[in-house]
């Protein structure tokens, strides 16, 4: 695990609630009735507040995850429950701090990671390996398509002659970015895959 000398780390902590409502659907006069079965059933309801059962229930579920996170850092970092506890309880530390904690292994950026990646696949450095980026960078069609916050496929979407208008300004370069989409382009553009 590598971390920058200001990478904030750590935070081992669980906090649970609820958005609680109770008052605003009074107000707007909703009244909540439903089958109920076991006592806990409607703990996260937002129209209930937290009863003494209910606080005892989530102490019980915050504890029982607070103490398997503790487990999974001890062991993914080699230290024991206690030394795990010790950097825990919801605090944040840098990453100088984080390394001396052993939090983290080494104190470096991406292209650090990506060379220790290399080493550990047998290749000299980052420049040996192909990294994919993901999700892959979006070509501007996509751009365009997701400002609009639409899902649609890119060739029902032009052949549909929403985008007729801008079809001169795309360009088979724009169009077989990234491998997206087919590498001929012609008029009515019926090869988009």
């Amino acid at each position: 695990i590598f971390a920058s000398s200001g990478t904030i780390t750590g935070s081992i902590g669980v906090i649970m609630g609820k958005f609680e409502a109770s008052a605003l659907f009074e107000k707007l006069g909703i009244n909540w009735q439903g089958p109920q079965f076991g006592e806990n059933a409607d703990i996260f309801l937002p129209h209930k507040r937290f009863d003494d059962t209910a606080n005892a229930r989530m102490t019980v579920l915050i504890d029982d995850v607070y103490n398997a996170f503790i487990t999974r850092v001890s062991q993914g970092r080699k230290l024991t429950p206690a030394q795990a506890k010790e950097v825990a309880k919801g605090r944040a530390w840098t990453g100088d701090q984080a390394i001396k904690r052993g939090l983290v292994d080494q104190i470096g950026g991406l292209n650090n990671a990506l060379d220790d990646a290399a080493i550990m696949l047998g290749y000299s450095s980052r420049h040996d390996i192909a990294v994919v980026r993901m999700p892959r960078e979006l070509n501007s069609v996509e751009r365009i398509l997701e400002l609009f916050g639409q899902e649609v496929s890119l060739g029902k979407f032009i052949n549909a002659n929403i985008l007729k208008p801008f079809k001169a300004l795309i360009t088979q370069q724009e169009l077989t970015k990234n491998g997206a989409f087919a590498t001929t382009y012609d008029a009515s553009l019926d090869n988009l895959r």
